[in-house]
């Protein structure tokens, strides 16, 4: 019930870079006991093909509370430059996540994409 993290967008793209994510056939030869790779395509396939969840996400990501003003949700995802912000209960467990357009919408700064009366 604790956030541990988020990944990012950032970080998915960083780990789709061609550098970082060899072809799926580079992976299937790499099995192959008579295929040699060089140390740089063995690191390459390691990290594509080992990397967990906690060793993608972003462990310094700021955290609202449930009670915390539409204002000061702003003021916090502006100051940190991020995009969601996940919320926590008064017991700092995970309640949800609220991101730019949910703020915008409940500050009033943009409608909520119905037609007018």
């Amino acid at each position: 019930g604790q956030v541990r993290g988020v990944i990012t967008d950032a970080a998915l793209l960083r780990r789709l870079s061609p550098e970082d994510h060899p072809s799926l056939l580079r992976v299937l030869m790499s099995r192959l006991p008579f295929i040699r790779l060089g140390p740089e395509e063995q690191r390459a396939i390691a990290r594509a093909i080992g990397q967990t969840a906690a060793e993608v996400m972003d462990p310094t990501i700021p955290t609202v509370s449930a009670d915390v003003s539409v204002g000061e949700a702003i003021s916090t995802m502006l100051r940190d430059r991020r995009k969601i912000l996940p919320v926590l209960d008064s017991e700092g467990r995970f309640v949800g996540v609220v991101d730019r357009a949910d703020l915008l919408r409940a500050s009033g700064a943009v409608g909520d994409g119905s037609a007018p009366d």
